[in-house]
């Protein structure tokens, strides 16, 4: 589907799941709880705030994210490089995005920061940034360009989901490296990453002021218990998180979805926990129609993925 231009949503026929369905493919999903206006008004949205970024890039040389924060033209990433990440999310979740505005960041945000996706339902501002190595460069440190910006995009396609539960587990599918894979749904918040840090943080000083002092004042081992409960308790959420994703996919397989993830990307967690419990595939069905006859999200969902024909199915 051609991106369409923002004056032409409003002319969509709001009986054509067919059309919905385009758009969900260009990465546009509707989000739990939207009606049909709500969504329409929301893709406008934020076409509009699309064209007004390339406006601004034309007029001013550059597109202010905030006051202190300006990003210039000459920064945009091109829609060839945009399209490196579009085989990795359509073969993944049956999407490909060029509507996104991204830019490569001159200034770092950390040592080892790759890239990150800022996004605000009030304004309609959705757009990513990634290191700026990666202007001229496929690979940086542990990252692909190409799976970098496929993971923003997972996060800038899903901004509305407001899912901590599974939003990094879904951007970090897209990596090639199976303990990346593993991992990435770990780190759920900001919150998750403090906590982590801090015991191991108190830990090393524990550790080097005895290494400076040359004696022992206090035991050692209260601070490895310390350190490690935190990660402990990452990893055995995330295990049973993926158990979750892990079932609900063999439930949809069951009757007879062929690309699971597909459905499950544009699922809550609840829905996919729900799913993951059902015992039988007439009530893995029974739900599924249910959810599409209250939302319109299902029945976008069911046309491209569950009871569409091939064409539909990615």
């Amino acid at each position: 589907m051609i991106l369409p231009a923002a004056s032409e949503i409003k002319k969509i026929d709001t009986d054509n799941i067919a059309v919905s369905a385009e758009l969900d493919a260009i990465g546009f999903p509707v989000a739990p709880g939207e009606d049909f206006t709500a969504y329409t008004k929301r893709v406008e949205g934020l076409l509009k705030f699309r064209e007004k970024v390339i406006s601004d890039l034309q007029d001013t040389g550059y597109f202010e994210l905030d006051k202190d924060f300006r990003l210039p033209a000459e920064n945009l990433i091109s829609d060839e490089i945009i399209d490196e990440a579009a085989s990795i999310t359509r073969l993944l979740y049956g999407f490909e995005v060029r509507w996104v505005p991204g830019f490569f960041l001159s200034q770092s945000l950390g040592l080892l920061w790759g890239g990150c996706s800022f996004s605000n339902s009030s304004n309609y501002l959705n757009v990513f940034l990634v290191r700026f190595a990666f202007a001229t460069r496929m690979k940086w440190f542990l990252y692909r360009r190409d799976e970098l910006i496929a993971h923003e995009l997972c996060h800038a396609v899903r901004s509305r989901f407001d899912d901590n539960t599974y939003e990094e587990y879904f951007a970090y599918q897209t990596s090639p490296k199976v303990i990346r894979r593993y991992l990435g749904g770990c780190f759920r918040t900001r919150a998750d990453a403090i906590f982590f840090l801090v015991p191991i943080m108190v830990l090393l000083s524990a550790q080097i002021f005895t290494a400076v002092y040359g004696r022992v004042l206090f035991p050692i081992w209260p601070f490895w218990i310390f350190s490690s409960i935190y990660p402990a308790f990452l990893l055995i959420r995330n295990h049973f998180e993926r158990k979750y994703i892990s079932r609900a996919a063999a439930k949809l397989k069951s009757i007879g979805v062929t690309k699971p993830l597909m459905v499950l990307f544009r699922a809550t967690a609840g829905e996919i926990k729900y799913l993951s419990s059902c015992q039988s595939d007439e009530q893995v069905k029974a739900y599924i129609s249910g959810l599409a006859r209250h939302e319109l999200r299902w029945q976008v969902i069911s046309w491209r993925f569950i009871n569409g024909d091939s064409k539909h199915n990615g």
